[in-house]
């Protein structure tokens, strides 16, 4: 029936449906992709933006913090600082606030720090006393001379910054919460004052709050709908740290339960989790957003805008698409017609002509008669014969001429290959070289078996041919000298850096260089102008352990030294102020500290970089240093040769058939 059809149609019928659908076809695809395209790009332009504004102001907010940090850091450690303390601290005590001694030791200290409070925008300045009372502040508040262990600030978290870093030795940083002795929401940054090794004190800052009101109250880039929500976890919800843009007064009001069906993305921010995709906010609203879990304030923020805001483009041009759309089809059709009708009849002349050219004879005409779109392809129709004519008689030449110039193409691509292969057999010649390097000169098992009163066995395993990870036992005269480093970084500059290293520190064991002071700082030294003359930016830290007699000293900054007892008891040691990274600057004599420990028989140190602690599984999971420390306390009975071989085992259990993405590298020494 279909083919008696067409035959009863006209040129001109068959030629508008063939424009009909050529038109509608082409033209609704498009349209769908269009709008497709469109919504998919008009998505990830929305996502990349919120997550580069999430990017941005963790940034902020993440620099903000460390740089208050390193000042609270830094005023703790002054001299004047740590000077007056104790004559405040003894004044307080023996005479109270008020009374002429405490005033004299007062009117020393509070031009400087009332100065550098008005100069830092920080809120308040405490120096707060080893015993938990506040001993002085800059505004003299209310919670000047109460005691935070006792008195009623003792559960603020005041108080709580100030005992972890009495207790830690370290900088710490607070949450976030409303202060009720200033009225208002506070953070402290607490930096223990140190007399030797000793807490004295501790200095706090109260930062205030409109730094960071004012990073996360910044709009720019979220429209008429878009803010930014940050958020404190805590036991059982997430409480609202900053106000909001549709509710200003939601700082500490506002709260989400954990598990509820509302602010999802802030929830998995809490719990350390990044990400970015569609949720339902604290107004019921449907947003899209990105979240980020921000560590030094253990906050999640959460940017996110209103769907129906960031999708209004494609609505727009989803109606400009069906106007058009239907204009191009009415445009089709009346355009057919016409073309239609004016080539029909010619066309019909004209195949009689063809169908003889068709039969093979080159030689026949085109009648022209027309002088429009036909006579044109009339007179194409003769051109076009005579040029395939010509061209059946010099094939055979134009064929030889292109073999001749695929030939020499072909031969111009071979001595490039060869080229390339010698290049490459050169590159690899220098990796293998240095890799070779690096395993030559690492410790020999007999080295290890050699050394009285320890265990030793060690294992390094680099991520590419050439590893920036660096171990080394040296004995001499008695003293066995342990260190373990990790270049930044991979390849050859991080591999001639580690045989630098290695290199360096054997010369200064063989020069009996006992003070860690000089040891460090010569070999920082010598690393930092060797990295200047390699116009390189590596640098790397670096861990020196000392053993004799069962006592050993620990120098140098790296990762956490583990000291492991008789019975698998575990003991961390954290080595971030005990040096500075290798390279990076000049002089680091004034960073360089040293800790000491002593073992018995049974006890063990072990070292390790953050390739172990750091491995990921194929889920992204991360080994981490207490599933470390659980398999050492596990297989401490055992030989060193035992511990290490179990802990390796465990984490390539852990990696499974994930890629391994950096230097792996463990040391375990066991007093006999």
């Amino acid at each position: 029936m279909k083919p008696r059809l067409l035959k009863r149609m006209t040129i001109a019928t068959r030629l508008l449906w063939a424009f009909l659908v050529m038109a509608l076809v082409p033209l609704s695809i498009v349209t769908y992709l269009t709008y497709i395209i469109s919504e998919q790009s008009l998505r990830a332009e929305v996502t990349n933006n919120l997550r580069a504004i999430t990017d941005s102001k963790a940034n902020q907010i993440e620099t903000y913090v460390r740089e208050r940090q390193r000042n609270v850091t830094a005023l703790a450690r002054m001299p004047g600082i740590v000077n007056a303390f104790a004559s405040l601290d003894q004044a307080f005590h023996d005479h109270g606030i008020g009374a002429p001694e405490y005033t004299a030791v007062e009117n020393e200290l509070r031009p400087f720090l009332s100065d550098y409070l008005a100069q830092s925008g920080y809120a308040d300045v405490f120096l707060i006393s080893a015993s938990g009372d506040a001993i002085f502040s800059v505004k003299q508040g209310e919670d000047l001379g109460s005691n935070f262990y006792t008195g009623p600030n003792r559960e603020t978290e005041l108080a709580r910054v100030f005992d972890r870093a009495k207790t830690f030795l370290v900088t710490e940083v607070s949450n976030f919460e409303y202060y009720a002795a200033t009225n208002a929401p506070a953070a402290f940054i607490a930096a223990p004052v140190l007399q030797g090794s000793v807490a004295i004190g501790v200095v706090v800052l109260q930062m205030s709050n409109q730094e960071v009101y004012t990073v996360v109250n910044d709009y720019t880039g979220l429209g008429e709908t878009g803010e930014t929500v940050v958020g404190s976890r805590g036991d059982h919800d997430v409480v609202f740290v900053t106000p909001l843009r549709h509710d200003p007064y939601a700082a500490f009001r506002r709260k989400v339960p954990l598990g509820s069906a509302i602010e999802v993305p802030l929830q998995q921010a809490a719990q350390g989790v990044q990400g970015y995709g569609i949720g339902t906010d604290y107004r019921g609203k449907q947003v899209m957003t990105a979240w980020k879990y921000l560590p030094s304030l253990r906050w999640a923020m959460v940017v996110k805008i209103d769907t129906d805001e960031a999708f209004a483009p494609i609505v727009k041009q989803r109606h400009a698409v069906f106007i058009v759309g239907g204009i191009t089809l009415l445009l089709v059709i009346a355009g057919a017609l016409l073309v239609a009708r004016s080539i029909s009849n010619p066309i019909v002349a004209l195949t009689r002509a063809v169908r003889v050219i068709a039969g093979g004879n080159l030689q026949q005409a085109v009648p022209i008669v027309r002088h429009d779109e036909v006579g044109e392809l009339s007179q194409a129709f003769n051109t076009m014969t005579a040029d395939l004519h010509e061209s059946y008689a010099t094939l055979e030449q134009r064929v030889e001429e292109r073999t001749t110039q695929l030939a020499q193409a072909h031969a111009e691509i071979s001595t490039l290959n060869q080229r390339l292969t010698a290049d490459n057999l050169r590159m690899s010649a220098e990796l293998d070289l240095v890799r070779q390097m690096q395993h030559l000169i690492l410790p020999t098992p007999d080295e290890l078996v050699a050394i009285d009163g320890l265990d030793i066995a060690a294992f390094m395993e680099p991520a590419d041919e050439v590893g920036g990870d660096y171990y080394d036992v040296l004995h001499t005269d008695g003293i066995v000298t342990i260190s373990i480093g990790d270049v930044t970084g991979h390849g050859l500059e991080s591999g001639i850096l580690m045989v630098m290293t290695q290199a360096a520190v054997r010369t200064l064991q063989e020069l009996r260089e006992a003070d860690p002071v000089r040891f460090l700082g010569a070999l920082n030294r010598m690393l930092y102008h060797n990295v200047q003359r390699m116009r390189s930016d590596k640098n790397l830290t670096l861990v020196l352990l000392t053993y004799a007699q069962g006592r050993v000293r620990i120098s140098g900054q790296h990762e956490e030294t583990i000291i492991v007892r008789h019975g698998g008891a575990i003991e961390r040691i954290n080595t971030i102020d005990l040096g500075f990274p290798l390279g990076l600057e000049a002089d680091i004599a004034d960073c360089i500290r040293h800790t000491c420990v002593e073992l018995q028989p049974g006890d063990g140190v072990v070292l390790y970089t953050d390739g172990i602690t750091e491995a990921a599984d194929i889920h992204h999971g991360l080994y981490g240093i207490e599933r470390l420390c659980t398999v050492l306390s596990q297989h401490w009975a055992g030989t060193a040769h035992d511990i290490q071989a179990a802990v390796m085992a465990d984490v390539r259990c852990h990696i499974g058939a994930q890629k391994v993405f950096d230097d792996i590298t463990l040391v375990v020494a066991k007093q006999r």
